[in-house]
């Protein structure tokens, strides 16, 4: 693509394609991956705009403007982040982080977008913590149970029977590429479930990268540190989330040992006010749900 020196004509062009292809949100990664490895593999590029500079904040900005834009600008800084933290945590009733872990904050680096993670739906950093376990690993059931119920402490919620982080019959991490979770605080980029809308569970997790997580406990965590984006998962604007490094079983089988068919789901009822946690079906596709990812 475009051999030789890039002209304005050939620099239009790739602009162009780019546009065509994130065009009303439905685009094709691969081909939107390289238009823009193309544009930063030319060093006429550099001459043509001006420097590096003009070149990251136009592949970020303008090439990749896309449908999650408008959600993508709800993401907190840093410091929002960790004071939504210290905020909560006065009111983790046994399960208090320490001191000592908001000090590791000042030196934990925070990742920054590329263009890759846009075009895979990317939409910011976001700060996570691991509760409880052993071995440097924690507790990934602890970790959605505490931020959970402090959420319920602030607004309304609803869970389904399944959703019970006491009951290892109903619950419990599915066991996967990335099944285990780091002690302390930990910062990811957030994939809320768009790459993957409609989309049975049981595929995504096959489509998730290796070196990517299925969201677990840090799809509930999320709601902790931006609460504003909970109306917001309603299918459209954000799919109802699926959260697949859990696993659960339907609410009707509890007590007869039936199969862990299910993964947890986090979505907002219009009607009710609510943020809800309920079991989706792993093998059926829902157009309104995506599997979470993080990066």
């Amino acid at each position: 693509m475009f051999m030789g020196k890039l002209t304005v004509d050939d620099y239009r062009s790739l602009v162009s394609k780019v546009d065509k292809l994130v065009e009303g949100g439905a685009r094709d990664a691969g081909k939107v991956l390289m238009v823009l490895r193309a544009i930063e593999n030319h060093p006429d590029f550099f001459e043509l705009l001006g420097g590096g500079e003009v070149l990251g904040r136009l592949s970020v900005g303008n090439v990749v403007s896309d449908r999650l834009t408008p959600i993508r600008s709800l993401i907190l800084s840093p410091d929002q982040q960790i004071e939504a933290w210290a905020k909560a945590n006065k009111k983790f009733e046994g399960s208090r982080i320490p001191k000592t872990a908001f000090k590791v904050l000042d030196s934990l680096p925070v990742p920054a977008l590329t263009p890759e993670d846009v075009v895979d739906g990317y939409l910011g950093p976001a700060l996570f913590y691991g509760f409880g376990g052993k071995d440097n690993m924690s507790n990934m059931i602890l970790s959605a149970k505490v931020p959970l119920e402090y959420i319920a402490s602030t607004r309304v919620t609803w869970k389904w029977k399944c959703a019970d982080f006491n009951n290892p019959k109903a619950l419990r991490p599915f066991v996967g590429v990335h099944s285990e979770r780091p002690m302390g605080f930990y910062w990811k980029l957030v994939h809320l479930g768009h790459k993957h809308q409609g989309i049975p569970v049981k595929e995504a997790r096959r489509l998730i990268s290796q070196s990517d997580w299925g969201m677990g406990p840090e799809g509930i965590q999320f709601f902790l540190t931006h609460p504003h984006c909970a109306e917001l998962v309603n299918g459209v604007d954000i799919p109802y989330m699926d959260l697949p490094d859990f696993e659960a079983v339907s609410p009707y089988w509890i007590d007869l040992s039936q199969k862990f068919a299910r993964a947890l789901c986090v979505g907002f009822d219009g009607d009710s006010g609510k943020l809800v946690l309920f079991g989706s079906s792993v093998s059926s596709s829902d157009p309104g749900s995506g599997s979470g990812t993080l990066r």
